[in-house]
């Protein structure tokens, strides 16, 4: 299931777009469920209380209370994963959309033509596994977390610890063969990159002279033996999400 959230402060718009969404949706890779919004503050208050399991934005650029701009500013700022698509009737904010790296760009009156285009390609660059959950043994008590929250995993005083990216820290007792099994029955987008840690892939952030580096400005050697096999997976995963 994708979930898409459609904001646009006028009615009749929104609704013109959401009709759309419901014609094409079984054209579409995944099942989608759709939320809407008219009001930016009620939707900005949901976005900061982190209340929104959202994959995919569509956004009307020009609004009167908060610009589509602002919201999209906002999402890149706070690195939330979220997959930006900006309605418009007016192409001159075509330009000063790109900063935010919107992954299209639909005007209003040829919705009909581009919005299954989009929302395709979208879908398509949606991580369908991010909302996967495992159940971690930690010593003091069990957890369930999601995959795409862990940062990397590695073994440190003979046990592997868990670090995810909001920065918590389960200290479990597994070995890394153990974990790898646990976590990638449910969730295949981690590699390691040397015999003691592994990382999460959607959180690296560069790959340079044998060093891999993660949000939280951690960094990790890949092992020499691992380096063309961890180059090739990174470099996949990445073109897979251009």
């Amino acid at each position: 299931m994708v979930n898409i959230i459609l904001c646009d402060d006028e009615v009749e718009s929104l609704q013109r777009t959401q009709d759309e969404i419901e014609r094409i949706k079984t054209r579409l890779p995944y099942p989608v469920e759709v939320i809407t919004y008219t009001d930016t503050d009620y939707l900005m208050e949901r976005i900061n209380n982190r209340e929104l399991e959202s994959d995919i934005l569509i956004i009307d650029v020009d609004m009167p209370k908060m610009s589509g701009l602002d919201i999209a500013k906002y999402i890149r700022q706070n690195k939330l994963d979220i997959v930006i698509i900006f309605l418009t009737g007016h192409d001159e904010y075509v330009y000063s959309s790109f900063e935010f790296s919107p992954l299209r760009y639909i005007r209003k009156e040829f919705i009909k033509e581009e919005l299954l285009y989009a929302l395709i390609a979208a879908c398509n660059n949606v991580d369908t596994k991010k909302n996967e959950y495992i159940l971690i043994k930690a010593i003091d008590g069990n957890y369930h977390i999601k995959t795409s929250e862990i940062l990397y995993y590695q073994m440190e005083n003979r046990r592997c610890n868990v670090y995810l990216a909001d920065g918590c820290v389960f200290f479990t007792k597994y070995k890394i063969k153990e974990l790898r099994k646990i976590v990638e029955e449910k969730d295949d987008a981690f590699v390691q990159v040397n015999s003691g840690c592994v990382v999460g892939l959607r959180h690296i952030r560069f790959m340079s002279k044998g060093d891999i580096g993660l949000e939280q400005d951690k960094i990790f050697q890949i092992s020499r033996r691992k380096k063309t096999e961890v180059e090739k997976i990174v470099m996949n995963y990445w073109e897979d999400r251009r």
